[in-house]
């Protein structure tokens, strides 16, 4: 589903790969810049279902970000974002549920400067549909803001794309449910 390239030339893929008797697992892989396997690593969450793979992410010291969805212990969707040192060790995981009722997706990523992390995509809110959802998370894992946006019309919202500019402003784009003004 994406795919970055580091300052040395190594290229980085995420997205998934079905796994016997645990439907789909986040799958990630390093290359080297001449296209040898360097790691892979596969992430199958505590639902043991299917677990999408939609973004990632490398800071300044090739870390690798990957973020998106995985099936939870109740049935639902939450939003799990992993950080790999450059050698594929897993450094730490992050696990968002949102509003809480399920169908959290983590479908953009961004990390600044300093390693915090920037996440946006969906949560199902009470009488409101899908809303954006945007997280900061520090470098260490742990959760510093998040942030829900219902559109005027309550109805489904999701956001795509994220950019974090030097002032650590957050710009999220998406589609929402508008009303009509005839």
């Amino acid at each position: 589903q994406a795919i970055a390239v580091d300052s040395a030339g190594n290229v980085y893929v995420t997205g998934s790969s079905l796994a016997t008797n645990a439907g789909l697992n986040y799958l990630t892989i390093k290359l080297s810049s001449s296209g040898a396997l360097v790691w892979w690593r596969d992430f199958n969450g505590i639902g043991n279902g299917d677990d999408t793979a939609y973004a990632l992410a490398i800071d300044s010291m090739a870390n690798v970000y990957v973020t998106g969805s995985s099936l939870g212990t109740l049935g639902g969707l939450d939003s799990v974002t992993i950080k790999y040192a450059s050698n594929g060790a897993r450094q730490w995981s992050y696990t968002g549920t949102g509003y809480g009722l399920g169908n959290n997706v983590a479908r953009a990523i961004a990390v600044d400067s300093a390693g915090n992390v920037y996440l946006t995509g969906n949560s199902l809110a009470l009488n409101a549909g899908l809303n954006y959802m945007t997280l900061k998370i520090n470098s260490s894992g742990i959760l510093v803001w998040w942030a829900g946006y219902n559109g005027p019309a309550q109805g489904n919202d999701v956001a795509y794309a994220l950019a974090v500019d030097t002032a650590g402003n957050v710009y999220v784009t998406g589609y929402s449910v508008g009303t009509s003004y005839d």
